[in-house]
């Protein structure tokens, strides 16, 4: 009986691994292309810049289906909005970077929740944190602010109000069964 040694066998990559890394260096070396072009071609490029490699790592997400490129492409994205409208005047007080940064965390948010990946509230926090402040740089000194500013306690009543129902409904949910 004559025994031959075996060979261990790696196991096959999927052919999606193998042509995967062309597409993301192509993606790449385009993104870099455009990005040095607009730089020369544009007077006011800063917002135009930021939005070449937002579309750069979108479009990463998009060959790859990788989650992760999603990320910088909605921050950068979402800066190069309000970068946008700062540099042609659409802002006050810088406002408009203040509320586009806010918007790309926000967009992170609804982009896992519109593809149904695991709920990840953290874009949540600094979205809501840069959208208060842009939005009370967009309305300082008017009637308005003044009016925000009275009224704004009653946010912290109804988020109390709704904790509270919240437990309530917890409590007596786990008392029936």
């Amino acid at each position: 009986m004559s025994t031959t040694p075996t060979v261990p066998t790696t196991p096959a990559t999927p052919a999606a691994s193998r042509t995967e890394r062309p597409w993301i260096m192509g993606v790449v070396l385009i993104g870099i292309g455009l990005l040095l072009l607009a730089g020369q071609l544009f007077e006011q490029n800063d917002w135009l810049i930021l939005g070449v490699l937002a579309v750069v790592f979108l479009a990463l997400y998009a060959t790859t289906r990788k989650s992760g490129w999603v990320i910088p492409g909605m921050i950068l994205g979402g800066l190069a909005i309000g970068l946008g409208f700062e540099d042609y005047g659409y802002s006050v007080d810088g406002s408009s970077v203040l509320l586009g940064l806010a918007a790309g965390f926000l967009a992170i948010y609804a982009f896992n929740w519109l593809t149904h990946a695991k709920a990840q509230w953290w874009p949540l926090i600094p979205g809501t944190i840069l959208g208060v402040i842009g939005i009370s740089l967009a309305i300082g000194g008017t009637e308005m602010a003044d009016t925000v500013a009275q009224w704004w306690p009653v946010a912290l009543i109804v988020v109390g109000l709704a904790i509270l129902f919240g437990s309530r409904q917890q409590l007596m949910g786990r008392s029936k069964t």
